[in-house]
Formats: structure tokens, sequence, C-alpha cells
């Protein structure tokens, strides 16, 4: 079962970016806002699972980014 998450960020002009790259992670991404994605992981078990693992990634592209602040909560 897929599990789904929203990721915010606070620089919009970066989402796209973002997007890209959890595609690019094999997650499936798609934009609901102009600072927000929610991000389908389908290889988590859980949704804490889910949840680590996006943060863990979102965190790490934020940093490479001009440490840009990042927000998740389940979808």
């Amino acid at each position: 079962m897929p599990l789904s998450v929203v990721i915010e960020i606070d620089v919009p002009r970066l989402l796209p970016q973002l997007v890209s790259r959890l595609r690019a992670a094999d997650c499936a991404a798609e934009p609901i806002s102009s600072q927000a994605c929610r991000v389908v992981h389908h290889q988590a078990e859980s949704l804490s699972v889910a949840m680590l693992e996006l943060r863990f990634f979102a965190k790490a592209w934020a940093r490479a980014h001009g440490d840009v602040a990042v927000c998740l909560r389940p979808a």
C-alpha cells in the first residue's frame, strides 16, 4: 500500500527541482501548491518508515540548495 506524505518548502521556485529529484528517486511526486508537493513512497512498509526516509531525503536536498526550510506531514 503506497504511503503519501506532504513536503512543504519555503522557497517556491525550487519546488520543481525537488519534485524532479523525488521522481528520480522512484517516488511519485506531484505539486499541490506553490510550496508543497504530495509524495507517494512506493517501497515504505509503514507511514513511520515513509516519514523517516522522506525526511532524510528532503533535509539532505534542502542543505544542498542553501538550507531551504522543509516541513513534512502525513498526507
